[in-house]
């Protein structure tokens, strides 16, 4: 069984204290001829696949209007990042941190844990100890928490097997781990529908192209919609195990209907809203049909 190795992010937990959220012109008295317009230029749009704007730390958790999303943390290591979270919204009511480690061993990964893990409760958050990441089902405080519409975001920092160090290849390693993780997360439908919930991926490039993160998503069912690289300078509480790595936004894209399909259910969607129309499977009316084979029949 593939795991994930715990994220190492060490979070500096300050003192208690309130954290912060977040011309006109004189008219001449000699009137000037008046310039034309200039229209504005058309900016070109961007890759999806690729993007120099870097990702607000924040930002993975909040919604276009601020609000709070529903989200998943695996791979914590002594939940820094996660009390990171939780420090810089004020509260965190849908987060939801898990990892591998028991809760025994995660105190012992860090002075910091039982702070850390005591921040997150306090803001409102939930916190998950022996979640793999590859059996996300397997937990209850997941399933629980996923709700009817599932999670808005799933959040994994610098995700790495441990298989390696029992002589499984590195990149062989990692690469199941991927699979593993995906299947879990679209077995289970883990991320919403709508609005389309995003896969967070935060890795080293170099990891990214070695794993072939691209192609390992796109058979497993997702599709890669944007990278930028990773800030954490909004939140100077949290500081990530490497500097220069950038965040993989991943997504599931809606399932592609088969126009007979389309029709069909069109046709069964009218036939039930007016059953009066008495209409046959190609969208017709059982009189037109008939006139139209009468008319071939003439013919």
């Amino acid at each position: 069984l593939m795991s994930p190795r715990d994220n190492k992010g060490q979070a500096k937990i300050k003192s208690k204290g309130t954290h912060s959220r977040g011309s006109t012109h004189s008219r001449g008295a000699v009137k000037k001829k008046r310039k034309r317009p200039v229209a504005a230029a058309v900016k070109k749009p961007t890759d999806h696949a690729s993007s120099s704007r870097s990702v607000d730390f924040c930002g993975h958790i909040s919604g276009a209007d601020g609000e709070d999303l529903d989200t998943l943390l695996i791979g914590e290591g002594d939940f820094g990042y996660a009390a990171a979270l939780a420090l810089e919204r004020g509260s965190c009511a849908n987060l939801t941190a898990t990892t591998l480690s028991s809760e025994s061993a995660t105190h012992a990964l860090s002075s910091d844990a039982i702070d850390n893990i005591e921040t997150v409760k306090a803001c409102g958050g939930s916190v998950a100890f022996k979640v793999d990441a590859t059996a996300l089902h397997s937990s209850d405080v997941v399933m629980r928490r996923r709700g009817k519409k599932g999670f808005a975001r799933i959040i994994f920092n610098f995700p790495a097997s441990s298989s390696s160090a029992v002589g499984v290849p590195s990149v062989d390693a990692n690469q199941e781990l991927l699979r593993g993780l995906f299947k879990s997360i679209l077995s289970q439908q883990l991320l919403s529908k709508q609005p389309a919930g995003l896969l967070q991926l935060t890795l080293r490039p170099s990891d990214a192209s070695a794993w072939k993160l691209g192609e390992v998503a796109r058979i497993a069912g997702l599709r890669l919609k944007s990278s930028a690289p990773f800030d954490g300078s909004h939140c100077p509480c949290y500081t990530p195990s490497c500097e220069e790595a950038l965040t993989y936004s991943l997504f599931e894209p809606p399932p592609k209907i088969d126009p007979e399909q389309r029709k069909a259910a069109l046709v069964a969607a009218v036939a039930k809203a007016h059953p009066e129309l008495r209409l046959g499977p190609t969208g017709q009316t059982y009189k037109e049909a008939w006139k139209q084979r009468h008319k071939k029949g003439r013919g």
